[in-house]
């Protein structure tokens, strides 16, 4: 059997679009620059400088992962970062004495509180790793983002592409644009220069992928489809008992086209040896349908449990495909997941069988 072999890239450097001064005051610049990691690299500034112009707002990239976006709580001081905790995880690391430990991540860390209306010295902070085809295919670069908007444009941007059955690799354009902005908490509006990121051969109209995008196709992926039962009221007349029959047969024809409808989707993939990690796998122990309430209306959803590798019990939305298979699975099997957290809830938004345990049937 043919292995694949996992190569870890180096750093180039970083794509920015603002710098910091002196006095520690960051200045937006209205378009992308590198910063180098070393020295030696220098002419890989040069190249992106003569390929994409002096001052560039639009520049080609690639992601060579399907997970190419982090998105993790930060705090920093003079010596880089002091202690981080990715999105959703509950243990963080923390460096002492230049070694990293792990912390417990809290609400109620004195790092996570403002105080006296100051922004909290631990941030939120999106890392997007690409490389630069038109530059180099051996090496990484890494954009940095802080701004709650951007982080999560770019984070449902991929999840949308991801939701409509796009593979993540590939190529994508990174672009600067000006748009108005209003701050929550006094209601000041100002224009700001806002990261986006779109699919080599969309309209740029479709970077725009919002909250409720993700929704509608979460929704349309995971409702339950109720089953319409039909009222049969007897009648004297023959002729129209006749018709009721001719009726109900076609009704059961239409039935039939469509359960064929939902139960026709492409299986879900396996995943091969080393291509997936241990933090993702998670072990199934059921499921079980529940309600959510939108706006006032009350729908149908098949809710998975499962334990993740440190026997942490999660619960999180299945689309139909994933039910449909699951219902002939046994509890153990294993399964790479990944989530996104809407309307209060953990939706499964991409999957892959690890090792699937197939019910045995009694003969």
């Amino acid at each position: 059997m043919e292995k694949t072999k996992y190569v870890n890239l180096p750093l180039a450097g970083t794509v920015q679009h603002g710098i910091m001064q002196e006095n520690g005051v960051p200045t937006e610049l209205g378009y992308f620059i590198t910063k180098i990691k070393d020295t030696q690299l220098d002419l890989l500034g040069k190249k992106f400088n003569k390929v994409f112009g002096e001052k560039p707002t639009k520049i080609k990239i690639r992601f060579f992962s399907e997970n190419p976006f982090t998105i993790k709580n930060a705090r920093y001081n003079q010596s880089g970062v002091a202690c981080y905790c990715l999105l959703g995880e509950k243990n963080g690391k923390q460096k002492i004495k230049n070694k990293w430990e792990d912390k417990e991540c809290l609400p109620t860390c004195e790092h996570a509180i403002s105080k006296n209306g100051q922004k909290p010295a631990c941030i939120e902070e999106g890392v997007l790793k690409f490389l630069i085809p038109d530059i180099s295919l051996d090496r990484v670069w890494i954009l940095r983002i802080r701004g709650i908007t951007v982080i999560d444009k770019i984070n449902n941007y991929i999840e949308y592409q991801r939701l409509i059955g796009n593979s993540i690799k590939g190529d994508f354009y990174l672009y600067l644009t000006k748009e108005k902005q209003t701050r929550a908490k006094d209601g000041y509006s100002f224009n700001n220069f806002v990261v986006k990121l779109l699919k080599e051969g969309e309209d740029e109209s479709n970077s725009d992928v919002q909250t409720e995008d993700i929704i509608e196709k979460l929704e349309e992926k995971s409702t339950i489809v109720e089953p319409k039962v039909d009222k049969v009221v007897a009648k004297n007349d023959s002729k129209q008992n006749k018709n009721s029959k001719t009726k109900k047969a076609n009704k059961k024809e239409e039935s039939k086209v469509e359960e064929q409808k939902i139960v026709s989707i492409a299986p879900i993939e396996t995943a091969k040896d080393g291509e997936y990690e241990m933090k993702d796998c998670y072990c199934f122990l059921g499921y079980e349908p529940i309600v959510i309430n939108k706006n006032g209306q009350k729908l149908n959803y098949i809710q998975g449990n499962f334990m993740d590798m440190k026997d942490n019990p999660v619960s999180a939305i299945m689309n139909e495909n994933l039910t449909n298979e699951l219902k002939e699975c046994d509890i153990g099997t294993v399964l790479e997941l990944k989530f996104l957290e809407k309307l209060d809830k953990k939706w499964i938004v991409n999957c892959k069988f690890i090792q699937k345990c197939i019910k045995k049937v009694a003969v």
